[in-house]
């Protein structure tokens, strides 16, 4: 065999790396099955391909001309561990860096060519292929099912041909080899995956099964990374385009949004209730991209109008069940799509002692299900005037029944606050109820968030004077959390488990 083999072993093979669910498809087909995946140089290809190994119960290997098996094992240190099925390397590389190695390679792979001819024999006379890759197939076909990565195919058929092929006659170019290699490929239960440098489009797109591109881009200072499936044979694909990151050395997809959060109980840090970073947000993720929701300021969020309405409520529910378990009290605004049973469910399961709920109240347009209708005010006993509906109320509610000490959160959706209001006739602008927000920091331990549609006027009187701006936008059915201020790069709003209530993953 052509190069070094070393062994590498999955760290945690019952905890697969995060692949979209296509792919998984995929690695479970019968085969024999190709997969191409291109993509610009530092797009993850590498990355994707060892999640794809990783995530393939039989044997495998790689063969790399690029990243040497000790490189692998530094930038990819999951990779150490042990595994009955161990991904077998075979690194060319170090035969290409002096004449001498160059030379062994293609001592190596004069062995599979014929002499000089006109034309080639038919497939299966003679075999015309790369050594590593002939070794392969030829030593595995009995095996049962087993995946091969060819990273890069490139570099690979490159090498084997040579740079200089003027004047042959009797040797393949290729692609022949490429077409070779098919029929190879069809006599083995294989799973062929190859990795291009190339952009545009080859023999290759059309000969493989499917087709995968990466792709990595810099929009408003903030790194985006993508997935996009344009082919894939026998799978139904159920999304085309998935962002990821590659934090950690591991190549992380993230599906859409589903809103299954707070599956289980999740309980805070041992930190004070309500210390100089302010209050907890209930969730690691965010504490660590943004910090805590400072007292006494505004923090300010964000809304693109396709992102759905769970998203909101994500970030949302957590803080309210920190300020209920720590004594406080607690005003929510929802957005009109607010799903009282999903809120309930969430409140009713994290909270130590039912009684809490008796310090929460939501403004929300119509009645809910009976058991929220303790905790709501509706907005048609609204008071109208200067000050908005209802904000009276808001404002007594968060100054009496606690101690100063006590954290007091006022979560405002400005769509959920017009949509209420608008129903019986009063309409919010910048003159009235939005901007009087701002008298609620007067109140002790207050912690104001404030939502709103990009770019609404509303937002503006918020916005000059804010300690945290946030915005949440969606791209390609995606959920994006990013900060205005601070400045941070994208993360990817994931859902949660019985660890986190939801997760947030840094575009890396």
């Amino acid at each position: 065999m052509v190069g070094n083999p070393s062994m590498l072993k999955p760290e945690r093979p019952d905890e697969p790396s995060a692949i979209p669910p296509e792919l998984g498809a995929f690695l479970h087909l019968p085969g024999p099955q190709s997969l191409l995946v291109k993509g610009p140089a530092g797009s993850g290809k590498t990355s994707l391909c060892l999640s794809l190994l990783r995530n393939f119960p039989g044997f495998r290997m790689l063969v790399t001309t690029r990243v040497g098996a000790s490189e692998i094992l530094r930038e990819f240190p999951w990779t150490a561990s042990t595994d009955p099925h161990p991904i077998e390397v075979v690194d060319i590389s170090v035969y290409l860096d002096s004449v001498t190695q160059r030379e062994k390679v293609a001592a190596d792979a004069q062995q599979f060519m014929l002499p000089a001819r006109r034309s080639l024999p038919p497939p299966g006379e003679e075999v015309w292929l790369p050594a590593p890759l002939e070794k392969a197939l030829t030593g595995r076909t009995k095996d049962g099912p087993g995946l091969l990565v060819v990273d890069s195919w490139d570099g690979l058929v490159e090498a084997y041909l040579g740079a200089e092929r003027e004047g042959r006659t009797g040797t393949p170019d290729r692609p022949e080899v490429e077409r070779l290699l098919w029929h190879r490929l069809s006599q083995t239960p294989l799973h062929l995956i190859f990795v291009e440098e190339r952009v545009d489009e080859g023999q290759m797109d059309f000969l493989c099964n499917g087709v995968v591109w990466l792709d990595r881009k810099v929009r408003d200072d903030r790194l985006e990374r993508w997935l996009s499936l344009p082919k894939l044979r026998g799978i139904r694909t159920q999304n085309v385009s998935y962002p990821f990151t590659l934090e950690h050395g591991e190549f992380t997809a993230v599906p859409p949004l589903r809103g299954n959060f707070l599956q289980g109980t999740h309980t805070s840090p041992e930190d004070p209730p309500d210390g100089p970073r302010g209050l907890w947000p209930g969730c690691v993720d965010f504490a660590e991209g943004f910090g805590w929701i400072p007292s006494g300021r505004v923090v300010v969020l964000e809304v693109d109008p396709q992102v759905p309405e769970v998203a909101e409520t994500v970030l949302w529910v957590p803080m309210v069940l920190e300020t209920l378990r720590r004594g406080g009290r607690a005003v929510v605004v929802p957005t009109p799509a607010f799903d009282a049973e999903l809120v309930w469910a969430a409140l009713e399961r994290n909270l130590p002692d039912p009684r809490f709920l008796a310090n929460l109240r939501l403004l929300v347009a119509s009645d809910g299900p009976g058991h929220l209708q303790g905790m709501t005010w509706l907005a048609d006993h609204m008071k109208i005037g200067s000050s908005g509906p209802r904000f009276v109320e808001a404002h007594a509610f968060l100054r009496d029944g606690s101690s100063v000490s006590r954290p007091r959160l006022f979560f405002v959706s400005g769509d959920g606050l017009q949509h209420a209001a608008a129903r019986h006739g009063f309409h919010y602008d910048d003159r009235n109820g939005i901007a009087s927000l701002q008298s609620y920091l007067q109140i002790p331990g207050i912690h104001l968030v404030v939502s709103n549609f990009t770019n609404d006027p509303n937002l503006q009187p918020f916005t000059r004077i804010s300690r945290m701006h946030l915005r949440l936008a969606s791209k390609g059915g995606k959920v994006f959390l990013q900060g205005i201020r601070p400045h941070t790069p994208n993360y990817i709003l994931a859902d949660g488990d019985t660890q986190a209530p939801y997760h947030l993953l840094r575009v890396a």
